[in-house]
């Protein structure tokens, strides 16, 4: 896109994709809303997809729970700025990540657009291999 005021081009990710990850932001929900070995056969929806192993799926959930209080506080400082969170909440022990997963389809779209547009990042699960990624 480019912007009107600098006239200068900016690349915009949309909703359904998730920065640095190969697959969908549906896809990748999917398997981290389900308990480990209780996913449903992805294969069946469409031979012709390709389909994350097993290994990939275990790699999700270590980036989640290696990303769960760095998710938690940038969101809440997120809300707080915008003035939509009250302080009791901002202070309390309860996982905002929680709150949204449980709201159901698209927390993963709304969690990646909080933290990748307030400039933060989130570790990759393996760090030994990867470097660190900001935008």
């Amino acid at each position: 896109m480019q912007c009107p005021k600098c006239r200068r081009l900016h690349t915009v990710l949309p909703d359904f994709l998730v920065p640095f990850k190969h697959y969908g932001a549906e896809t990748i929900e999917s398997v981290l809303d389900r308990p480990t070995g209780q996913e449903y056969d992805l294969t069946n929806d469409d031979p012709t997809e390709d389909y994350p192993c097993e290994s990939t799926k275990q790699r999700w959930r270590k980036w989640l729970e290696t990303n769960r209080t760095n998710i938690d506080s940038i969101v809440k400082s997120a809300y707080y700025r915008a003035h939509v969170l009250r302080e009791n909440i901002l202070l309390s022990c309860s996982s905002v990540l929680d709150q949204l997963r449980k709201k159901g389809c698209g927390w993963l779209s709304v969690i990646g657009r909080i933290v990748f547009n307030s400039g933060n990042y989130l570790e990759p699960a393996n760090k030994k291999f990867c470097t660190r990624f900001a935008l």
